[in-house]
């Protein structure tokens, strides 16, 4: 071999070796280059970053967005300290960072993770809690919903199986987080998911509970009119239950009546005390009718409410009430329902509003 083939191959031996380098240097130095931890790691990794772990929940509190997004999670900066403690007597009004990820070691379709919600009238197929849609394919915009999270079980159709109460995030590229609430139903064949119910944009969810077949989320909100910059500081309460396999919203009317006591699906005992407030032409001389009643609609007892002031208006007025009743036996929840006063005993000025409850 001659000197000036020589001197070649060494100086494309020295091209490549130079190629290689620049190559490893720009992977290096790409952000989140670094390898997502292995699920089996999660948590020594959550503690090695001065995080605290909580196995059961499969979520890493105290720790930073940034870490949080690289290792797959889903990341809060406002979670409630006492959220898997609902019942909790007292909750700190504190804000706590925290990491969720997605339950592991679950075979495909076997959990709420991997199955099918109705969003805004469309079915969005999960896989592994994610779901991914392309909404404007020549710029690349999608859709990301998620499971935020599944761990409240309860048997929401009671057919015996336990069920999972599940709170999507929606990101479709904007500015907003669209927060939903959904249920997955624990069935034969596997889980099925329902519809699902915005909670809004940008929220801090704090609790979630399942009390007999009623769904209760809690969670932090705006007040109206502030900015979207502005921190969640509003509790806000949700109530649902299933209705034809359908989720569905308690329904209250705030325009009209506002029941402070008893909340609803509150434990009651006799003599029970319901105050409130309602509007002047919900009374009738003062006062309307209040009766509760099994689930079948049977009357366990009967009562009026008192307006605390002068009823002959359009604003709302306070109330007070009382029911003394014998605790039906081998029943655990009734309804409460607060009838609007009908002199005319025309049925289009009927209203009322009722609310469940549990006897004590």
């Amino acid at each position: 071999m001659n000197q000036n083939a020589m001197k070649k191959i060494i100086f494309i031996a020295a091209v490549i070796l130079i190629a290689i380098a620049l190559v490893g240097i720009f992977y290096l130095n790409q952000p989140g280059s670094e390898p997502m931890v292995e699920p089996d790691n999660l948590a020594a990794a959550c503690q090695n970053n001065q995080g605290t772990w909580l196995a059961e929940f499969n979520e890493c509190e105290h720790v930073s967005k940034e870490w949080c997004k690289q290792n797959g999670g889903e990341f809060n900066e406002c979670e409630s300290a006492c959220r898997h403690n609902p019942g909790a007597e007292i909750c700190t009004l504190q804000c706590v960072l925290v990491c969720k990820f997605n339950s592991t070691g679950q075979k495909a379709n076997s959990g709420p993770e991997n199955t099918s919600y109705t969003v805004e009238n469309e079915a969005v197929n999960f896989k592994n809690g994610v779901a991914e849609k392309i909404t404007l394919p020549d710029s690349g915009t999608k859709t990301v919903t998620r499971i935020f999270e599944a761990n409240t079980q309860g048997d929401i159709n009671k057919d015996g199986r336990q069920d999972a109460v599940v709170i999507l995030t929606q990101d479709a590229s904007g500015t907003g987080i669209f927060y939903y609430v959904a249920a997955a139903l624990n069935l034969e064949n596997g889980y099925q998911g329902t519809n699902a119910i915005l909670l809004g944009d940008r929220i801090a969810p704090q609790t979630t509970q399942i009390k007999d077949d009623i769904v209760i989320i809690n969670y932090a909100d705006r007040r109206v009119g502030e900015p979207m910059t502005a921190s969640p500081s509003i509790g806000v309460s949700k109530y649902l239950s299933l209705d034809n396999g359908n989720l569905r919203e308690i329904p209250n009317k705030n325009n009209l009546i506002v029941v402070d006591s008893p909340a609803i699906a509150q434990l009651i005992t006799s003599p029970l005390t319901v105050s409130g407030q309602a509007r002047g032409n919900w009374f009738f001389e003062a006062s309307f009718p209040i009766t509760l009643t099994d689930l079948d609609s049977k009357i366990i007892a009967e009562s009026h409410a008192t307006a605390q002031g002068d009823w002959m208006t359009e604003n709302f007025v306070d109330f007070t009430g009382s029911l003394t009743f014998k605790k039906p036996a081998g029943i655990k929840r009734g309804v409460l329902i607060f009838k609007k006063d009908n002199p005319s005993g025309l049925p289009e000025h009927d209203d009322s509003l009722a609310i469940p409850v549990f006897f004590e």
